[in-house]
């Protein structure tokens, strides 16, 4: 609502607004009441097998693509696409050992028979992270469509130049 007001809009609106906006609540547990034409985020990077082992069961309860020793936001990347209109199209910057690790073999799965990628960033050298931690970052750009060519760009150091041939691709 603060940023809002600073931006010139009156602060009943702006609480108003704020509160239809902004919802605090484990994405994960929370059922959405409608679909989305854009999903952008950064899932949290926590495995699985650190949460309480009740709450494991239930988002494995939920989310299919939970196998094995999966990271979360797998759960983030399945929930975010069955909140896709037909034509939504969904964007996460997260790991992409998905990808090519035993676990991510549902997700895979599931992209591949409802979705399809349509980007893939590669941040690993142009890591956005500080941290000691390697993170495989990526950015994807995932849509209800199958098959299709899957557009890859490997960035080096994520400069501004770089950063806007990789907007115009």
């Amino acid at each position: 609502a603060a940023v809002l007001c600073k931006g010139g809009v009156q602060a009943p609106q702006a609480r108003e607004l704020a509160h239809s906006w902004i919802h605090r609540a484990d994405f994960l547990l929370t059922s959405q009441a409608r679909d989305f034409d854009f999903i952008i985020g950064n899932p949290p990077y926590v495995r699985i097998e650190q949460l309480d082992p009740r709450l494991q069961s239930e988002y494995r309860a939920r989310y299919s693509s939970l196998y094995d020793r999966a990271d979360l936001y797998v759960a983030f990347i399945e929930g975010g696409l069955n909140l896709l209109q037909s034509n939504g199209v969904l964007s996460y910057i997260c790991a992409d050992r998905w990808v090519r690790n035993r676990y991510g073999a549902p997700l895979r799965n599931l992209i591949t028979s409802k979705y399809g990628v349509r980007f893939y960033v590669d941040l690993h050298q142009a890591s956005p992270f500080s941290s000691d931690v390697i993170a495989y970052p990526a950015i994807f750009v995932m849509e209800h469509r199958r098959g299709g060519s899957v557009s890859v760009v490997a960035m080096k150091s994520a400069s501004e130049r770089e950063c806007r041939e990789v907007a115009t691709e």
